[in-house]
Parts: C-alpha cells; structure tokens; sequence
C-alpha cells in the first residue's frame, strides 16, 4: 500500500498546471478573430494552428518560464506571434500568403518581414522547449 501511494504522489508533481484562463480566452479570441468566426469548433483550431488555444496558452507560459535566465521574451513579442509560427508548422504557407490570412478585422496586414522575425523567433523557442529549461539559446553557441 505503501508504494502505491509514492507513485501516486510521485505521478501527480508530475503533471503541469492548467494554463491561465483569462490567456487560454485570449488565445480563442485571437483565433477566432483570424478565422473570421464567432465560434470555432476543436477541429478547426486543430485544422488551422495544429492545436487548441488551452495548448496555446500552456506553449506561451512554458516559452516564458524557460527565458525566467536572462529576462524575458524579446521586446515585442506577443501572443499573436506564438500564434503565427503554429499556423505555419501545422500549413507551411508561403509568407506573402500568410501576411493576407494573419490579418486582423480593420488592420493593415503584418509585413513578410514581421512574419519572419517572429515564425523564426518562436520556431527556436519551441524547439529550445524540447531541449529542457534554460536551453533558449538555440542557434546560438553554447557559451562557456
């Protein structure tokens, strides 16, 4: 009995918290306002950024919890920005077709520029993700 009760403790410090739900809204709503839709359903969210904004909001807390070292995320990053790079590892779509369906209701189109900068910046934070805490400098060498 007494090893049945460390494993179910040693299981449950393993599992991560729910992500913030006023972030996992925000992620809906900016979904929701790419896809031109009041209400989204799983399989479209899943269909047009590989996941769900509950998915979205934990990505977002573990990137910035893994860049707790040396600040925070690059000046400027945004919520939006996570949202492009998942939107094209799910489609892969040319840049200049990605600055038309990124666009927001009454703003002018991101720049494939912009794109870019962000979908490269978020890419390597995700992938530094995979490497363990603290590993953010992907791309970059290792310093001594």
């Amino acid at each position: 009995m007494a090893s049945l009760q460390v494993s179910n403790s040693t299981r449950k410090s393993k599992e991560m918290p729910m992500s913030d739900k006023t972030l996992v809204y925000r992620f809906a709503r900016l979904a929701r306002n790419i896809l031109n839709k009041h209400t989204v359903s799983n399989r479209e969210y899943i269909g047009f950024f590989g996941t769900m904004p509950i998915v979205m909001a934990k990505l977002w807390e573990l990137i910035v919890e893994n860049n707790e070292d040396d600040g925070k995320l690059e000046k400027g990053a945004k919520y939006e920005h996570l949202r492009w790079a998942l939107h094209y590892l799910k489609q892969y779509p040319k840049r200049d077709v990605m600055t038309k369906t990124m666009m927001k209701k009454n703003e002018r189109p991101p720049t494939r520029k912009t794109l870019t900068k962000w979908i490269n910046y978020f890419i390597e934070e995700l992938h530094a993700l995979e490497e363990g805490p603290g590993s953010h400098s992907v791309g970059k060498p290792p310093s001594e």
